[in-house]
């Protein structure tokens, strides 16, 4: 009989975000969009037969769970066993689940984010209990990772990967990637303790940039803000709709550390030689006085530029080193520029799944010194007739 394994649960985990497009098993082309409503119709789906299906954690979609096995997670009746999933609710546009009787080996590689990404499994399901038919009931949650610790060899990668194409016509699964459990959000924010290392991961996945960071100060008050300051706020940020305070006063200091490290322009420098009021410290709460104010304004101002920045600095990235390797034709980057300004994540990808074009690459490609062929200037006329675009670049 197998020694039972030392477990502990992981409360408030992320499973999926308001929005999209999602892909997975089943999805269209141009992926799922769920809104806060969906979310709220898995959670009631899944709860009202939770007794009956029991939703479990996988590690990967097969079924044969061979990875599982391997780490040692089984039960006594030899079925893998990595934890169970109850209390599945929708809060702040996120649906939340509760994974019970987690392996605390997994459960340890889980918060390393040796596991970046979760994939939830949806299927329609008839009550044995005669409670009626649900469209969308999760049944499990699969969690892949390219980093994952027990993947030795290519067997083991096939053995997490290989069944992902399901011969399961009903089943759906949904990807949500960098989700890591959250903690129950601490209102008493001191924004003096806010370091880069608090908000390092919100920053590199634009799914949790509005989470808030933790903090270890427990003696500091509860800020709060006037309706004229939250929407002030909430503008420089360009949030929409209701948020709490704590989680704007949070997300602009999370601005403040994107500027930092991005080391600003000149519209970013602070002129004023005042000093910022410190929170007082006590267990209550207390409104923040207008230098506080105008402070986390300032910040969410500087963010956003250093925001923009950023993404253009992106944007830029791909698409020279796309031109350069033959993939996309000088006459299309402005439309795949807009193109990214509305979706980045899936203009990345399409642009990524061009074919590199070799005769393109020679014209437009990044090696200054090669001295330039007849045959080159040959090519060069012909995509310049194609494209009317000079690949060389008009210099007067």
């Amino acid at each position: 009989m197998p020694t039972p394994l030392p477990t502990r649960d992981l409360i408030g985990v992320e499973l999926l975000s308001s929005g999209g497009p999602y892909r997975g098993i089943g999805s269209p082309e141009e992926g799922d969009f769920y809104t806060d409503d969906d979310l709220r119709q898995f959670a009631r789906d899944t709860t009202a037969v939770l007794d009956e299906i029991r939703p479990y954690n996988k590690i990967g979609h097969n079924s044969a769970q061979v990875l599982a096995r391997r780490s040692g997670f089984y039960a006594e009746d030899d079925q893998p066993q990595t934890g169970r999933w109850t209390n599945f609710r929708v809060a702040g546009g996120k649906l939340l689940g509760d994974a019970k009787a987690v392996p605390s080996k997994f459960a340890d590689l889980i918060e390393s984010g040796a596991f970046s990404r979760r994939s939830v499994e949806i299927k329609p399901y008839e009550s044995q209990s005669g409670k009626g038919r649900y469209t969308n009931v999760i049944r499990a949650v699969a969690w892949l990772g390219a980093k994952a610790p027990a993947i030795k060899t290519l067997d083991d990668v096939v053995a997490l990967y290989g069944d992902d194409e399901s011969d399961d016509d009903d089943l759906r699964t949904i990807d949500y990637e960098d989700a890591t459990p959250t903690a129950v959000l601490d209102l008493n924010v001191d924004l003096s303790t806010i370091t880069t290392e608090d908000v390092r991961d919100a920053e590199e996945s634009s799914d949790t940039r509005s989470e808030m960071p933790e903090t270890t100060n427990e003696n500091t008050a509860a800020l709060e803000l006037s309706d004229e300051q939250r929407d002030q706020l909430a503008e420089a940020l360009g949030i929409e709709g209701e948020v709490t305070a704590d989680v704007l006063i949070a997300r602009a200091a999370q601005m403040r550390t994107l500027a930092e490290a991005d080391g600003g322009d000149e519209d970013d420098s602070d002129d004023s030689d005042e000093d910022v009021e410190e929170p007082a410290v006590n267990n209550g709460s207390r409104m923040l006085s207008d230098s506080e104010f105008y402070e986390l304004v300032n910040r969410a101002n500087a963010g956003a530029r250093a925001e923009a920045r950023l993404i253009a600095r992106d944007r830029d990235d791909l698409l020279v080193e796309a031109m350069s390797d033959g993939r996309l034709d000088p006459a299309q980057r402005e439309e795949f520029a807009r193109l990214y300004e509305e979706n980045p994540d899936f203009t990345t990808r399409m642009i990524e799944a061009l074919p590199v074009n070799e005769d393109r690459a020679r014209i437009y490609g990044s090696d200054d010194e090669r001295e330039i062929t007849g045959e080159d200037e040959a090519l060069y006329r012909a995509f310049s007739e194609h494209s009317g675009v000079d690949p060389v670049g008009d210099e007067s």
